[in-house]
Formats: C-alpha cells, sequence, structure tokens
C-alpha cells in the first residue's frame, strides 16, 4: 500500500490523509485520536480516517426545516468541513469495503447515516460496527460481527435535532426582542435553568426555624463519648421538636449529672457494600467531590482515556465508552475484576456470588456498558508515569470503583447504648470496622470512621461531666453544585448523558449563571427568562414535560413512536404559544436616564441590562458605544493619570504619556497615538541602551509569552532583544 501522506487545510489545524488508490477495507470513526491506536490493532489492511464529528448538519444561520413538508430538514456540509467530506468519499470510492465505526448513542448513528448520505454510493457497501472500548479484542470482534444501521435511532437524533432548532430559533429571538439580545432558550437548558432558580427562590423566602438540642458528655476510663437526648416519660423527640429554650431547661428539670446509667446495651452487625460502576452522571459527580473537576473537563479527560494513551510501545484505551446510562458490565469484564481479585487480595475480598447491577433511572439503554477501566491488571501505579495528574485521577477513580463493585462487603460492629436519667432516654452509637471489604480499594466512601465506646456494662453509673442544651436554626436548601444538579437532572429525567456537561456550559456562557466555589448562583438576567418562560412557555420550562419528550425520543429509537408524529404534536401547539407571546408579552427592556451627558457625544446617559448585569452607556449607541466605568474602574483610571503624570514625556515625540489596558495587562504608550506608536512595559525597570538599527532607546515590553527588549521606534523598526540575556550580561 502507498505511504499515507497528508496535506493541511487552511482553516483547520488537522491533517487531511492523501487517498489511496486502493483500499481493502476502510473504517471511519468520529475522532481522529482513535485513529492511530484503531490502526495499530487492524494493521496495514486496514485503513482509519474520522469524520470530526458530524459532516453534516442543520444550516448555522437560517432555520433549515420545512414545517410544512413533514419537517424535511436541510442539511449541509460546513465550510470548514468540505475538505474532510471531500477526503471521506474519496476514501469510500477506493474501499472494497467499509466499517462506520462512530459511538453507539444517537449521535453516532446519525453521523454513521450522514457519512453515507454524503458519499451518495449504495448503502450496501457499508457496515456498521459499534465497540465500548479500544482494546484488541473489542475492535476485532467488533469487525467480525457487524450489523444494520438503526434507522428508528438516527429518525430519534433527527427528531431531537429539529425540535431543538424549533425552539431555538422560535423562541431566543422573541426573547432577543422582549428582553435582552443574545439570550437564548431550549428544551433542556431552560428547564436546567428553572431548577436552580427554583432553587434560589427557596433560598431567599426561607424564614429560619429555631430548634434546640441537648447532649451529655459521658466518659469512663477517659473514654469520652456523647449521649443525645431522645425521650422523655414514653414521649420520644425528633430533631425540631424543642424549640425554644425554655422547653430545653423544662426536659433536665429534676436531672442531675450524678442519675445516668446504662438502660440497654445492643450490639449488631452492618454490612456495608460497594456503589455500582460509574454510569456517565455518577462519574462526574464523583470527580466533583473527589477530585475537584467540572462536568465539562470530567468528559473531556475521559476521552483521552477512552480514545487511547500511549503505554511503551502501544497506545491502549484505558477506560469504556464515557456517555452511558447503563451499570451493566460484560461477562468477560467481571471475570476480569474477579481474577485480579483472588490474585491480588485474596478470596476473602471476592465476593462469593456475581454481583450484577441494573440501572433504574429513566430511558437506561441496557444494551450499554457501565464506565469502567478496559483491564483491571493495569493498575493506576503502573501507569501514573505515562498519564498526566487529571488523567491519573479519573483513571485512578473509575479503576477503583470498577474493582469494587465485585468485592465483599464491608462489615462494622455497632453497639447503641441508651442511658437512662430519672425519666428521660438519651442514646449514643459506637461503631468499629471489622473487615475493610471493598473499602480496601475505594477510600472514597466517606463516614468509615471508627467511633469507640467503652465497654459499658447494664445498670452501670455513668459520670456525665457537661449537660449541654444548644441552640440551633434550620438552613436553607443548599445550591446547587455541578454534580447535585446532575443528579438532579438525571433524577427527573432531564437531558441524557451526553447533554449534561454543555447544558451546564450553556446556562453559563449565556451569563444566565455562575459558579462560585462549586456553587450555582443564578444570575438577574437568568430570573428574568425563567420568569418571562413561566408565563407564556410553561411547558419548555416543566421537568415533566421535558422528561416526557426524552421518553418520547427513546419511543422513537425503540420504534414504538413515528418521529414524524411526535414532531407534529409538539409543533402546532408549540407556534400558538409563540404566536400569543409575540402579541402579549410586555416588554422588559429597561432603559432610565441618569441625568447625565455622555463625554464623547453630549447625549444622555441611561442604565442598560445585559447578560454580565446593569451598566450605565450611551443612548446614542450603536453610533456611540460609550460605557461608564463602574466604581472601581474609575478608581483605577485616577490613580492611573496620577501615574502618568509623573512620567517623563515621550523619548520619540516629546508628547506626554498615558498608562493604556491590553489582553497583556497594563502598559505604557504615547498620548499621540497612532501617529507615534511609543510603548514601553508599566513599572519596567530603566534600560539605558540605544537600537543598534535606528538608534532609538530600548523599553521593556510585554507580549503572552512574557517580557521582551524592543525598540521604541515600533513599527518602523522591528529590533528586538532577549531581555534575560541583556539582563545577565549587565550583571
Amino acid at each position: 500500500m502507498a505511504p499515507y501522506k497528508t496535506k493541511t487545510t487552511k482553516k483547520r489545524s488537522f491533517k487531511i490523509p492523501k487517498t489511496p488508490a486502493y483500499i481493502k477495507n476502510l473504517l471511519i470513526v468520529e475522532s481522529p485520536a482513535k485513529c492511530k491506536t484503531i490502526s495499530k490493532i487492524l494493521g496495514k489492511d486496514y485503513v482509519v480516517i474520522a469524520t470530526l464529528g458530524h459532516i453534516r448538519d442543520l444550516p448555522k444561520r437560517k432555520m433549515g426545516v420545512d414545517f410544512e413538508n413533514n419537517f424535511e430538514p436541510t442539511y449541509e456540509i460546513s465550510s470548514d468541513k468540505k475538505a474532510q467530506a471531500k477526503s471521506l468519499v474519496e476514501h469510500i470510492k477506493n474501499a472494497d469495503q467499509v466499517f462506520l465505526a462512530p459511538d453507539e448513542d444517537r449521535e453516532g448513528e446519525a453521523i454513521a447515516w450522514h457519512v453515507i448520505e454524503a458519499s451518495k454510493i449504495a448503502h450496501d457497501k457499508f457496515k456498521r460496527i459499534t465497540f465500548h472500548e479500544i482494546t484488541p479484542s473489542a475492535i476485532k470482534a467488533a469487525v467480525k460481527n457487524p450489523r444494520k444501521m438503526n434507522y428508528d435511532v438516527v429518525n430519534a437524533q433527527q427528531a431531537r435535532r429539529i425540535l431543538d432548532r424549533l425552539v431555538g430559533y422560535k423562541l431566543s429571538p422573541l426573547l432577543g426582542k422582549k428582553i435582552m439580545k443574545g439570550l437564548s432558550a431550549g428544551r433542556v437548558q431552560s428547564s436546567t435553568l428553572k431548577i436552580v432558580v427554583d432553587r434560589e427562590r427557596e433560598i431567599q423566602n426561607f424564614i429560619k426555624e429555631e430548634y434546640w438540642s441537648i447532649s451529655a458528655a459521658c466518659n469512663k476510663n477517659n473514654i469520652e463519648f456523647k449521649a443525645d437526648f431522645i425521650e422523655k416519660a414514653g414521649k420520644k423527640y425528633k430533631k425540631l421538636d424543642i424549640k425554644n429554650e425554655t422547653q430545653a431547661l423544662a426536659i433536665l428539670e429534676d436531672i442531675t449529672k450524678k442519675s445516668f446509667f446504662v438502660n440497654t446495651i445492643e450490639a449488631k452487625s452492618r454490612k456495608k457494600a460497594a456503589k455500582p460502576p460509574f454510569i456517565t452522571s455518577t462519574l462526574q459527580q464523583a470527580a466533583s467531590y473527589h477530585c475537584g473537576f467540572s462536568s465539562k473537563k470530567t468528559m473531556a479527560v475521559a476521552q483521552m482515556l477512552y480514545e487511547g494513551v500511549a503505554l511503551k510501545n502501544e497506545t491502549v484505551g484505558l477506560i469504556t465508552y464515557m456517555r452511558t446510562d447503563s451499570t451493566n458490565i460484560a461477562k468477560s469484564a467481571i471475570s476480569e475484576i474477579r481474577d485480579f481479585i483472588q490474585q491480588e487480595l485474596g478470596d476473602k475480598y471476592l465476593s462469593s456470588k456475581i454481583k450484577t447491577y441494573t440501572k433504574k433511572a429513566k430511558g437506561a439503554q441496557e444494551a450499554h456498558e457501565c464506565i469502567r477501566a478496559t483491564s483491571m491488571f493495569r493498575t493506576p501505579d503502573s501507569l501514573e508515569k505515562y498519564l498526566t495528574s487529571d488523567q491519573f485521577k479519573l483513571y485512578q477513580l473509575i479503576w477503583k470503583r470498577t474493582v469494587a463493585c465485585q468485592i465483599n462487603e464491608a462489615i462494622f460492629d455497632q453497639n447503641i447504648i441508651t442511658l437512662k436519667a430519672k425519666n428521660t432516654l438519651w442514646q449514643s452509637i459506637g461503631e468499629t470496622l471489622v473487615f475493610d471489604g471493598y473499602l480496601k480499594i475505594y477510600h472514597y466512601d466517606k463516614n468509615t470512621k471508627d467511633t469507640i465506646l467503652p465497654q459499658l456494662e447494664t445498670g452501670e453509673n455513668i459520670a456525665v461531666t457537661k449537660i449541654e442544651p444548644k441552640q440551633h436554626f434550620t438552613e436553607p436548601p443548599p445550591r446547587y453544585t455541578e454534580a447535585t444538579l446532575i443528579k438532579t437532572l438525571e433524577k427527573n429525567g432531564i437531558g441524557r448523558p451526553s447533554t449534561y456537561a454543555p447544558t451546564i456550559s450553556t446556562v453559563t456562557a449565556r451569563g444566565y449563571i455562575e459558579i462560585e466555589k462549586k456553587k450555582i448562583i443564578p444570575q438577574k438576567i437568568g430570573f428574568k427568562v425563567t420568569e418571562a418562560l413561566e408565563n407564556f412557555f410553561p411547558n419548555i420550562v416543566n421537568a415533566h414535560f421535558t422528561a416526557e419528550m426524552e421518553t418520547d425520543l427513546d419511543k422513537v429509537a425503540e420504534g414504538e413512536v413515528k418521529w414524524l408524529t411526535m414532531l407534529q404534536n409538539f409543533y402546532e401547539p408549540f407556534i400558538k404559544t409563540i404566536d400569543n407571546a409575540n402579541t402579549n408579552m410586555s416588554s422588559q427592556k429597561e432603559v432610565h436616564t441618569t441625568g447625565e451627558k455622555c463625554p464623547k457625544c453630549e447625549s444622555d446617559l441611561v442604565t442598560r441590562q445585559s447578560r454580565y448585569g446593569e451598566f450605565i452607556g450611551c443612548s446614542n449607541y450603536p453610533k456611540c458605544k460609550y460605557i461608564k466605568p463602574d466604581k472601581k474602574k474609575q478608581k483605577e483610571m485616577a490613580e492611573d493619570e496620577k501615574k502618568a503624570e509623573e512620567l517623563d514625556p515621550c523619548p520619540l515625540c516629546n508628547n506626554s504619556l498615558v498608562i493604556k489596558n491590553s489582553s497583556y495587562g497594563k502598559f505604557i504608550a504615547c498620548n499621540g497615538y497612532p501617529k507615534c506608536r511609543y510603548s514601553q512595559a508599566l513599572n519596567a525597570e530603566k534600560i539605558d541602551k540605544k537600537c543598534p538599527e535606528c538608534n532609538s532607546p530600548l523599553v521593556i515590553k510585554n507580549s503572552r509569552r512574557g517580557q521582551f527588549l524592543g525598540c521604541s521606534n515600533y513599527p518602523k523598526c522591528k529590533h528586538i532583544e532577549n531581555l534575560a540575556k541583556n539582563k545577565s550580561s549587565d550583571g
């Protein structure tokens, strides 16, 4: 076979492979990162190329759907994909047989279909294959067992794409017209935003409630333990039952430190089982808790581990496919997990029965696998030197969860002690880990520390050092984190594994939310958008309605519902609602004059709203784009003006110097710009050196690569020097 030469396109950094004259087997994947790994596995009889995602899609700047003609979509190849699409078609024409291997989900099935349609070649030339891990056994098994295209899944993807296009292209302009330009709405993102806004409303409307607890500090043989009040005169008290200090003191009436004795001792064993292997949502949650990763970062790192990492002389996919809602584990994987446990940990850790897991969430696709390590014998420690820090953290988390799922339960000895004082009962619970079980591998679970109680006997008196009533107040529900929001989305059936991370990224990019110290805080514009949608489009933000639509899309994928029927059922009532909102939704664009004049054009200054908050700008926008700096900015500007007054005149033209901002920070520049382009770094030490080319002063300048020495007569003279070298020679 001819050498695999490449040429580079002008717009993209990826390389388009030159088409060989003859290809025995062509295998097409989504991502170029997979090509190298799979090529090594299959050998020289296979050429592996990538689509780089979708090669066709709906047009970017128009609807692209004919709603009057059975929702006929118009697909086109974007300008940045034309070279890639042309190369794909050339490869397909020169191949004996073509294996379509995009991911096994709706998007992957649609990508495979778009390749067939773009090639305009008979469908019988193509074979659809799928795999959940990029390993020799999985890839070779997939090639040996091709299947037919699943056009029900393709239609489900088309239906979802058209629904999202319909909502986005009809609803987003309405929000721009009535509230503010640049806003967007969508089935999943708007439901997600409402969940966040509703939680913030709960927090804002929360009224704290006072309650009291009572505890006794006890001691025996220098072992201290605490007993909590639970009952008086046969009445059991729950957390919020003691409302105030008066009630707390009434309970303690006649109770003395010397009146406590052991009433009952109950000993029992408690077992704690390992959690199921990861699915997309639980991986994102665990990576947030234990690695501090955002959902977007988690998926990016997982993609690298899935597509393959270079290990010695081979590139290996280290985990299975990371977009899944199934906890199923392949039988071959279970066998290897159990072999590893038996060899490395021994029989006492190996579960006597094979543990299987069934996903209970809506829409779980049981044909998929969980997210697991592709080999148990590739331990995190053995791979650490080949992985980045982030890759190691995530791989270790996945590997440990994979192994733990077939290990025996952890066993705790638990002692529940009740103390009696007069007519009151007090309780203390002690717990000791007697067998670590799965915790030997998976150390991430909380509340596994021993709580030691002393040896006690029924009826013995207990030394009490302190009886303490304590005041508390109820707390509002916490703000969502990415982890808890994803958990809520999954619980409510909103979105699917592939949508969690991009949905959060979208509402953040729109300015609807901000994430501070991992807490998700809805912004003013997020409230406005949610309120408008609640009033006129209650279904769009309704979690139950959104979840039902996801269920309907699943039914389309399973062949139970026709995709055109589903679209028609949504379209007609939605368009009526759009028409109603266009007529009856009042404008919320707030513009108030401030009584000040624009310093540039003397027009009135007014308050305006942007997705970043309120600001003061010129009423003559867009002719005048003046924006008044906020107080902090004004203070900085005043300080900069004061510093500029102390500067010497420009050495090139004797004009005054000013302090300006750039993407690389503040710098000193000539006030005569653009006639004079003198500039230098702010607070830079003086360089008493002339340019060897034009005899102008040399100055220190900033760039994205750091500081350097450049001619002050730039751009007429472009002489530069290494600053560090000059400093060392000066020294």
